[in-house]
């Protein structure tokens, strides 16, 4: 007899242990083993197994949606932008992980991406006579074309956009030797025999030829892709001309930093930068023709010319008169090209301006507008009863027995409500997931509570005894908010292999009630994770001392900010901490002090920018504590902190650690707010007088005041930790 066909009911090998048969499976085992030899029937006309089968299939709903992409249970779209995710305490491995330059590579190529137009960017670190650095850079550059023609006012804008931004990027413990200086120009012009093939427009040809030449000469990536794409379209202008160095320098930055750091340019080092050009077939002559003779007993490998020397380098001139042309020679099918050189000269000079313009507004794309979810009620959605899917002839034999067996419904309905509830507080947690991550919002709670209501149950309300506007009030349905508050902001600062553990500081000198110490390190813990960033990566960072300090909580030194978060203190910024009488919480906190700051900046009339002389205690970082507070005159505390900024500080730099009492803070602070307002008042005036010209006489009596307060400032330090056991 044979059989219809039919589709064999797929059998998984491995049943997903939270699928719907493995619940039924477990639901129905405990079950029996509950109610023993009273409830024997569990085929599937017994109401038990259908509202366990209802259970089931409303759990696998909510195991499904809690299995969606973290984007997802985030609330995040696809396309969310990198300050959406910071806003959950989430940030991207090119956001976190690079560090900010140390190396003179590392500078050349930050700088680089930061000023993109200008020319001979250098940056070089001061040794001392046995090879040591000595924390001191010096930085030198030429300006464009554009700052030219504005004069004086244009190259200053360049030479202050150059100091602000090394202070703004600079490390602990280094400084500019002194004020960017101008490299002059040494000018040369382009002389070339080249072979060309193909279809291309022969002016293009040669202003792309010229404009790679000209940015080879001048230290600066290329300002636009070759035309078959190049090796790498990430080393152009127009891709790096903001932004740190989120991933990386890449391979033709690193080709184009080595090539740099090479004094000599060769021929065939120009000739290899241009291979790649469309419709060049061969370079068969190339030269620099000097437009100045310069007296030299040095003696170059033919082909060659010196980038730079101590106070000049290298600057390509563009043709200016028909004259500049008469050495540029073409060559297609084994036939000269004739140019018509007064056209040529008006497309060159066309495209040098449209290169620059391109240069000068290189800007990343702005992000869209960020839309944070609304916090409350707004976020949840209206729960779907499971018990709606149950069959029809539920709800009509409830109808028709209850009007024989009064409270039948109401018994019923509670039932309904034992199996609703579990299922809406899954829901309500998992909708309200980006208010537990969110950083932005000081809030204590850690679960929200979710009972049903008329809407899902009709009638219910009426069987409570307290009214489900205070049942969803109580504050105990939330057991110890904070301590799940504190592991979920560790669970987020591991993510990003960092962590604030205050263990340590148990069985210390409190300020604090016991529940507000839980609270106030629970809002360290979301300070730290607030500004992950600054505190992790730009640990080493230095302040902006051309900016206030005192009472700037972003210019504070990001490795102060982190020890008095580690520390448990009140308050993380730098302040004046004599004048704080409220109480000792107030009174507790820190100074940095970078004593290679503290050196003799004075300028001589017979040496503009004499050398430092390296002093042992230059390479040094000195932690000034508040010591006559209770955690500050408690060995235990100084000790923690001791060991804390040895671990946390750059290695290459001695640290030294000074408890004072608060007398000794406020001579000490008198002096340090002298030197913080002298070193201000002498970097603003830096960046508006030109220094390498013959302007400098304004600065001199404020590097005196500044020499003279740093003076007093290092003595009395010295004084003080010389008398301290």
């Amino acid at each position: 007899m044979s059989t219809s066909p039919r589709i064999a009911r797929h059998q998984p090998q491995n049943p997903d242990p939270l699928g719907f048969e493995s619940l039924r499976e477990q639901g129905i085992g405990w079950a029996q083993e509950a109610s023993g030899k009273l409830w024997t029937d569990y085929n599937l006309h017994d109401p038990g197994v259908t509202l366990l089968e209802a259970l089931c299939y409303a759990l696998t709903e909510d195991i499904f949606l809690a299995r969606q992409e973290v984007p997802t249970l985030l609330q995040l779209s696809e396309n969310a932008p990198p300050a959406a995710w910071a806003r959950l305490g989430l940030y991207q491995p090119g956001d976190l992980l690079p560090c900010r330059p140390l190396t003179e590579m590392d500078w050349q190529l930050w700088l680089r991406r930061q000023l993109p137009h200008a020319r001979q960017l250098q940056m070089q670190a001061q040794l001392d006579p046995h090879g040591r650095f000595t924390g001191l850079w010096q930085l030198r550059l030429q300006a464009p074309e554009e700052e030219l023609r504005q004069g004086l006012a244009g190259q200053m804008a360049l030479r202050q956009h150059a100091m602000q931004l090394f202070w703004q990027q600079r490390n602990l413990g280094e400084d500019l030797a002194h004020p960017p200086q101008w490299l002059a120009p040494r000018w040369v012009r382009l002389q070339f025999k080249i072979v060309i093939h193909g279809e291309r427009n022969v002016y293009e040809l040669l202003a792309e030829i010229l404009q790679r030449c000209d940015d080879l000469i001048s230290g600066r990536f290329s300002a636009l892709p070759a035309a078959t794409g190049g090796d790498d379209p990430q080393a152009h202008a127009h891709d790096i001309a903001e932004g740190p160095l989120r991933e990386g320098p890449t391979a033709a930055e690193i080709r184009w930093a080595q090539t740099q750091q090479q004094p000599l340019l060769h021929a065939s080092d120009i000739a290899r930068h241009l291979a790649d050009i469309e419709g060049l077939a061969e370079v068969d002559t190339l030269s620099l023709e000097p437009l100045e003779t310069f007296e030299t007993s040095e003696t170059l490998p033919t082909g060659s010319v010196r980038r730079y020397g101590p106070h000049w380098a290298l600057r390509l001139q563009w043709p200016n008169v028909l004259t500049d042309l008469q050495d540029w020679q073409l060559w297609r099918d084994g036939a000269h090209v004739q140019l018509d050189r007064p056209s040529l000269l008006e497309f060159l000079s066309e495209q040098r301006q449209v290169m620059a313009w391109r240069r000068n507004n290189a800007r990343t794309e702005s992000a869209p507008p960020l839309h944070h979810p609304s916090s409350g009620s707004a976020l949840h959605h209206e729960a779907y009863p499971a018990s709606a899917a149950l069959p029809a002839v539920y709800r009509e034999t409830l109808h028709q027995y209850a009007r024989h067996q009064p409270g039948l419904k109401d018994q019923w309905t509670g039932y309904l409500a034992l199996l609703e509830q579990g299922l809406m507080q899954v829901q309500m947690q998992r909708e309200q997931i980006p208010r537990l991550y969110a950083l932005d919002q000081d809030e204590r709670r850690s679960t929200w509570p979710s009972l049903p209501s008329d809407a899902q149950l009709p009638g219910l309300e009426d069987l409570l005894e307290t009214p489900l506007a205070e049942l969803l009030a109580v504050d105990d349905l939330d057991e110890d908010p904070l301590g799940r508050r504190h592991r979920l902001l560790d669970y987020q600062l591991a993510l990003h292999g960092e962590a604030l553990d205050h263990s340590a500081l148990q069985g210390l000198p409190c300020y604090f009630s016991p529940t507000a110490w839980a609270e106030h390190l629970l809002h360290l813990k979301r300070h730290f994770a607030r500004r992950l960033l600054r505190l992790s990566k730009d640990r080493t960072g230095g302040a902006d001392y051309s900016q206030p300090l005192l009472g700037s909580q972003d210019n504070t030194p990001p490795l102060q900010e982190r020890l008095a978060l580690m520390l448990g203190m009140a308050h993380t910024h730098s302040r004046l901490l004599s004048t704080a009488t409220q109480s000792q919480a107030d009174n507790e906190g820190l100074h940095l002090v970078e004593w290679l700051l503290l050196r003799p900046i004075h300028a001589q009339p017979s040496h503009p920018h004499p050398p430092h002389a390296q002093e042992e205690d230059d390479a040094q970082l000195l932690f000034v504590f508040s010591g006559w507070t209770a955690r500050g005159q408690d060995p235990r505390f100084r000790r923690l902190a001791e060991q804390g900024v040895a671990r946390e500080a750059p290695a290459h730099l001695r640290c030294r650690c000074l408890w004072l009492e608060a007398d000794a803070m406020t001579t000490f602070e008198q002096h340090w707010q002298a030197w913080l307002d002298a070193r201000r008042q002498y970097t603003q005036a830096v960046l508006i007088v030109d220094t390498n010209a013959d302007e400098s006489a304004p600065i001199e009596p404020l590097a005196q005041t500044l020499d003279h307060v740093a003076a007093t400032l290092k003595n009395w330090l010295r004084d003080m930790w010389m008398d301290t056991p």
